[in-house]
């Protein structure tokens, strides 16, 4: 189905090796294809499996979460029923307090810095009667402990909630102080801020008035210098052009230069072709004087030879 695409040729037999390297070259390209898109789905299905692994575990702690914050609340519901006791109980040991024949208003109960309870002596021999009519029973006994002990710990907690509550007045005073004092030091940084502010504004716009006029002569001093630079350009393009002009003009020069040492070379040579040339007619008559010479010596020898044979001839007859 990947290489359905080919085209092959319907009306021939055999196939060239075009055609043989084309159908490699598309089943190497869709094997690496497959191969690419198999190792997605690997890695799609690694990456499913450690999400569905962390959505396990997501549900797992989310059920111990469940069964934690179940617990609390049965915990919380049992601290709020023995909280609900325990104040049902003070209450009713409160209300048998109050019902006892006793004389305590001149008691007072203070706290100091070790957290002791000082009464007076009147106090204490009231406290000693009410607590021997109390003893009488050992379960309002402990009550009456437990109810004393627990205005100790009122009277404690009211001492350290007085003495918090004093200290936070006095941290509270000098936050105010602080406030104030800052308020006044921001205020006049504020005015001092608000004047430079003034003067940097006084500034900007003398800055800015100066900076015009310097753009305007900075513009001035640009358009000026690009008229400068299209004059120069054009100068430059005109030197370049008679500089062209001069190498071509030393090009030719060069070129007939070379020319007229060829001719004066081609003139030296005819010269010296001139010199042997008369070198060789010199010979030449030279020699033809020589010939002529030879050949007057020879007529002259031959005649002498025709007369001598003549008088040989008459001498035989």
């Amino acid at each position: 189905m990947l290489i359905k695409d080919i085209n092959i040729p319907l009306n021939t037999t055999e196939f060239n090796s075009n055609d043989i390297n084309n159908v490699k070259f598309r089943l190497n390209e869709q094997s690496h294809l497959i191969m690419a898109l198999k190792e997605s789905a690997d890695r799609e299905l690694l990456h499913r499996k450690e999400f569905e692994e962390k959505l396990a575990q997501e549900r797992d702690r989310s059920c111990e979460l469940q069964e934690q914050a179940e617990e609390l609340e049965l915990r919380l519901l049992q601290s709020q029923n023995l909280v609900a006791s325990l104040s049902q109980t003070i209450e009713k040991l409160t209300g048998r307090g109050k019902r006892k024949p006793c004389t305590t208003s001149d008691t007072q109960i203070q706290c100091n810095r070790d957290y002791e309870i000082v009464t007076s002596e009147k106090g204490s021999n009231t406290n000693s009667c009410w607590i021997e009519d109390v003893l009488q029973n050992s379960d309002l006994k402990r009550e009456s402990n437990e109810l004393a002990a627990a205005l100790r710990k009122a009277e404690i907690d009211k001492f350290n909630l007085t003495q918090r509550l004093m200290t936070i007045l006095a941290e509270r005073r000098n936050a105010n102080l602080d406030f104030k004092n800052s308020k006044t030091l921001l205020e006049e940084n504020y005015a001092q801020a608000k004047r430079q502010v003034e003067i940097l504004q006084q500034e900007a716009l003398e800055n800015a008035s100066r900076w015009s006029d310097e753009r305007a002569d900075f513009e001035n001093q640009i358009c000026e210098r690009m008229i400068k630079e299209e004059e120069l350009t054009r100068i430059t393009q005109q030197l370049q052009q008679e500089n062209c002009d001069l190498q071509k003009e030393i090009e030719e020069l060069n070129l007939r230069r070379k020319k007229d040492a060829e001719a004066l070379n081609a003139n030296k040579q005819i010269k010296r072709l001139n010199n042997r040339l008369d070198e060789a007619d010199a010979r030449y008559k030279n020699l033809q004087a020589v010939f002529e010479a030879y050949k007057q010596h020879t007529n002259e020898l031959l005649q002498a030879e025709k007369k001598l044979n003549k008088k040989l001839r008459q001498h035989c007859k």
